[in-house]
């Protein structure tokens, strides 16, 4: 390691300074940023043939990531598009079984006050079929 001592790497900035004189990282350092900068020294050293090749193959995983993030996030939005409308359509069946019910409460008052059936069916917004199938029931 040249004319610097190991054994006085004690610190992350001793950690620094052996790199920029050396080169060499050891896998105990720990001095935040200095994995990439090795990295980045290991690509300049690369042949211009070779260097053109990894940063083409860099590209391309970037581009991969990229498409695969723009997908990711097109998926969630869809789901959540999709959960928002079962949401809607759970409300709007809610709401269509709640008018239901209390049409079929309303007849049913009708009918055992005497009401005719057209009469109940007018009141309750129901069809008189409906109404002779509620009076099967009481």
């Amino acid at each position: 390691a040249g004319d610097f001592d190991e054994k006085a790497i004690k610190d992350t900035l001793d950690e620094w300074v052996y790199f920029l004189k050396t080169g060499h990282v050891y896998d105990t350092f720990k001095a935040k940023g200095l994995l990439k900068a090795k990295q980045k020294l290991e690509v300049a050293k690369l042949s211009p043939r070779k260097r053109a090749a990894y940063e083409r193959d860099t590209r391309h995983l970037h581009s991969e990531a990229s498409w695969a993030e723009t997908q990711n996030k097109k998926l969630a939005d869809a789901e959540k598009r999709g959960i928002e409308r079962g949401m809607e359509k759970g409300i709007e069946k809610g709401i269509e079984k709640g008018a239901k019910e209390h049409a079929i409460g309303v007849a049913k008052k009708a009918l055992q006050k005497g009401f005719s059936i057209q009469d109940t069916a007018e009141f309750s917004g129901l069809t008189e079929f409906e109404i002779l199938q509620i009076q099967s029931e009481l």
